[in-house]
């Protein structure tokens, strides 16, 4: 008996609608994440490499700003929650269209929701506890 080689032929062309959905919704949740690092790093205490007390001897007078900007971390609770959503979306949308081996997870979307949510958890734990 022979041996029958059959050959799946590809219909898709390029990814139609719902793949590129999903992953302009992954792009805008990263782009999130990416803000809320920026935000993050104004909004935390400034901290100097010098001692202020040293460089009061010279004169120097250096105020540093000891608290949380609440009003920007407010913000990155919001691009976290965003994040979360935006994961939340497009991770249904990435499961419905991949029914093939090769399609791939969308682990980007899977990571994204992961860190957007511990994000929220910890904004909780820290400033609303």
């Amino acid at each position: 008996m022979g041996r029958y080689s059959f050959r799946v032929h590809e219909r898709r062309k390029s990814a139609d609608l719902i793949v590129r959905l999903g992953r302009i919704l992954g792009v805008f949740g990263w782009f999130c994440m990416f803000l809320a690092l920026v935000v993050l790093a104004k909004a935390k205490p400034e901290s100097s490499l010098i001692d202020e007390n040293f460089l009061a001897q010279f004169g120097y007078v250096v105020s540093l700003r000891r608290a949380w900007d609440m009003d920007l971390a407010r913000y990155i609770n919001y691009l976290m929650i965003m994040g979360f959503f935006l994961s939340a979306i497009g991770l249904p949308l990435h499961m419905r269209r991949s029914k093939r081996e090769d399609d791939g997870y969308g682990l980007y979307l899977v990571v994204l929701g992961i860190i957007s949510l511990a994000g929220i958890i910890l904004y909780q734990l820290i400033f609303n506890s």
